[in-house]
């Protein structure tokens, strides 16, 4: 069968028959297959064409998920077919697909499936031409979130951190009809009028609406709502519980979309007797503003048989005399949620001793950045064990590992605000990867960081490339290191950790000594990295590029060499001890 009309250049399966057999033989190309078909129909091809797109992209599903998992996929039921053909049909939602990134407990079957059931469930959705004030066709904006639902509900249930009662489990297909209808219904105007619509500023933009945010996200963004450790059902009445109070004090709307003014830093107790006490029912719906009558959340005391269900309103202060609240692990748990369910990715994060919130924002431009809140010790002792956007200082990586790796994220989020570009230089690296010459896959990462220069994957590629080639001189490692310095200087980190990775092959006394001079030269020019100003834009976030890289020279050996004013190396120059062998 052929996708797209054109059998040579789009085929991806033949007479795929509907049945339950998941052992028979597969009908989709493999990824072989899809090279010789890219290298006979694009030789020497060093842009990439809509054509060639369709194909690196499909060839790039198959290399994630493989023919066995797609052939089970496809041929389990109407409703996974159906899904299959609708995205393999439509490249902006392969695109989607592959660029948001590897589901979180990464797997892409898991993944499918629930992308399938929200699909099915809500085809119209996705054929829905609406464009809104903000020029987004919803048809796109319902991809990007169904996408986004799905690969964050790829394992097993999750939801509520303190109580994992079905009530309390997160479905992607149900969160994806929560956040679409709050997004239908002007839920994310944050400065809003009396009748809901935006407050607007002196210059007739919006003061903060964030529905033009949401809008925009691309997948790696929006995933950061979707995984919100919290139950569906209190999103829709948190986010207008929050918002009450933003209508009440608009100047203060960042301190009300933030936990604390809803919460008491204290042990956690939520099995205080009155939380639970049917008569005590009606006084909790009123503080709450109708959490039972009108928003039907579940209220369950302990009986026989079953536990009482815990909640995320028994920990916000209340007017019934029960003192609550959470230490810092619930305080940012809770911190993440009335952010998410206003449409802002957040996600906590780990500090010695202590649990932060990291979130999202935008500048004047609509360009985005991160923030942490609830923070003790800052970015440079910040850590968080699971995915981090684009998957660039993972904590499970082999240049990351053991690090406080958050910083990361200014570096993938300066490459998510040049979407386009990242997704150009990504198609090219996924060329590259259609060749086994090694010279050839150079051109081609080189090529991709001529579109995006600060691309990690393709700087990591690099690396890797270079490390597995027994032709590359020393010479040749200290001009990638070189590179790689100039490029992500802004980025003191992950330039610091890349550049590491060469270390190894620079073994001469000379080689060295240039690594080290290099290194610390780089820190130091971006531990003074100027402000931007209207001629001049350095990075997104320069203040967080002084702070990691003042950081990092202060762990860095740069000791060269020392002079000797007396014993026996008197009146010479000694090297440091760093250098002891060589």
């Amino acid at each position: 069968k052929a996708i797209g009309g054109n059998g040579n250049a789009h085929s991806v399966y033949a007479d795929a028959k509907l049945v339950n057999d998941v052992n028979e033989e597969s009908n989709f190309m493999s990824v072989s297959d899809y090279n010789n078909i890219i290298k006979e129909r694009f030789p020497n091809q060093t842009e990439v064409t809509p054509e060639l797109e369709v194909l690196l992209l499909k060839r790039e599903l198959m290399k994630r998920m493989g023919t066995y998992t797609l052939n089970s996929i496809y041929n389990q039921s109407q409703e996974n077919k159906d899904t299959l053909d609708w995205m393999l049909n439509n490249p902006s939602v392969l695109r989607h697909f592959i660029m948001g990134g590897q589901p979180e407990n990464s797997s892409y079957l898991n993944a499918f499936n629930q992308l399938s059931r929200i699909y099915n469930a809500n085809k119209a959705d996705f054929s829905n031409r609406t464009v809104t004030k903000y020029g987004t066709e919803l048809a796109d904006l319902y991809t990007r979130m169904a996408i986004a639902m799905a690969l964050t509900h790829d394992g097993s249930p999750f939801g509520l951190w303190i109580d994992s009662s079905p009530e309390n489990l997160s479905d992607a297909l149900n969160r994806y009809q929560i956040y679409k209808q709050m997004h239908k219904n002007g839920n994310f105007v944050v400065l809003r009028n009396e009748d809901g619509s935006p407050k607007l500023g002196a210059n007739g933009a919006p003061q903060l609406d964030v529905t033009e945010w949401f809008e925009k996200y691309n997948v790696e963004e929006m995933r950061y709502i979707c995984n919100n450790q919290s139950d569906d059902e209190e999103v829709l009445w948190l986010n207008e519980y929050t918002q009450s109070f933003i209508d009440k004090y608009p100047n203060e709307y960042g301190k009300y979309l933030s936990p604390h003014p809803y919460m008491d830093y204290r042990t956690e107790n939520l099995n205080q007797p009155e939380f639970y006490n049917p008569a005590l029912k009606d006084a909790w719906d009123e503080d709450f503003h109708g959490i039972f009558s009108k928003y039907n959340i579940s209220y369950r005391p302990a009986a026989a048989g079953r536990s009482s269900l815990k909640k995320i309103w028994m920990f916000l202060r209340n007017k019934q005399g029960v003192l609550t609240g959470a230490v810092c692990g619930g305080i940012s748990k809770i911190g993440s949620t009335t952010r998410a369910v206003h449409g802002i990715p957040a996600v906590v994060i780990g500090q010695p001793g202590h649990a932060a919130i990291l979130y999202y924002w935008q500048d004047a431009n609509g360009k985005g950045y991160w923030n942490i809140d609830n923070d003790v010790s800052g970015w440079t002792a910040s850590e968080r064990g699971e995915r981090l956007p684009l998957g660039w200082g993972n904590a499970n990586s082999n240049y990351a590992r053991g690090s406080h790796q958050v910083v990361y994220l200014a570096l993938s989020q300066e490459a998510l605000n040049d979407y386009d570009n990242l997704v150009k230089s990504e198609e090219l690296l996924m060329l590259g990867d259609v060749n086994s010459s090694k010279t050839e896959q150079e051109k081609m990462y080189r090529k991709a960081l001529e579109t995006q220069s600060i691309n990690f994957d393709a700087w990591l590629n690099l690396v890797n490339l270079y490390l597995g080639d027994d032709t590359k001189t020393e010479e040749d490692y200290y001009n990638l290191a070189h590179d790689i310095g100039e490029n992500l200087k802004y980025y003191p980190l992950p330039m610091y950790q890349l550049t590491n990775l060469l270390k190894p092959k620079l073994t001469s006394v000379e080689s060295s000594y240039k690594f080290t001079l290099l290194q610390t030269r780089i820190l130091t020019e971006a531990s003074v990295t100027p402000n931007n100003t209207a001629d001049n834009y350095y990075v997104q976030q320069p203040s967080l590029t002084r702070l990691e890289a003042n950081f990092l020279l202060g762990k860095l050996d740069s000791s060269i060499a020392t002079f000797s004013f007396d014993g026996e190396d008197a009146g010479k120059i000694v090297l440091s001890s760093r250098f002891d062998g060589n």
